[in-house]
This record gives C-alpha cells, sequence and structure tokens, in this order.
C-alpha cells in the first residue's frame, strides 16, 4: 500500500515536469521558426499594412530619390516633381 502510494505520487510529479519539457521544446521550435523567417525591413515606400518590395535610393551628388525593383524611375511627390532633398 505505501509502494502504490509513492508510486501514485512519483507519476504525478513525473507528468508535470514532462508537460514542462514539452510547453518548453514548443516554445523552443516556434522561437527557431520566427528567426528563420525573412525579415523584410520597411521604408516609407510601404504601405501601412504590407511591404511594396520597392526600394528607395538617393542620388548623393543631387539629393534625387530613386524607386528600385526591376528598374529605376524617380520618386514623384504628390504635386507631380521629383523627391529631391538638399545636399549639405
Amino acid at each position: 500500500m505505501i509502494e502504490r502510494k509513492k508510486m501514485k505520487k512519483y507519476f504525478k510529479w513525473w507528468s508535470w515536469w514532462a508537460f514542462y519539457m514539452l510547453c518548453c521544446a514548443a516554445i523552443f521550435t516556434l522561437s527557431l521558426y520566427q528567426a528563420s523567417l525573412p525579415y523584410e525591413p520597411r521604408d516609407d515606400s510601404d504601405g501601412p499594412h504590407e511591404n511594396s518590395h520597392m526600394e528607395v535610393y538617393t542620388d548623393h551628388l543631387t539629393g534625387c530619390q530613386y524607386l528600385y525593383r526591376y528598374s529605376l524611375t524617380p520618386r514623384m511627390g504628390a504635386d507631380g516633381k521629383q523627391i529631391c532633398k538638399k545636399v549639405n
């Protein structure tokens, strides 16, 4: 009878330990999966909920900005003029 109580206590401890280790393994696996996803930095050419997959390049001589995805295109503002910033 005493052995059965000890065994029941041991099994209760063992099941909690196994559950804890299973949770730790799941968290570790999810964090590895999250780390393996590609990081896509956002810039001001992106929309509020999606990445435009365009890169913004600035000509350091003139200060004018260009968008690049498959070809280089001047970046236009809302007024229809090319966006250029002053060069120091």
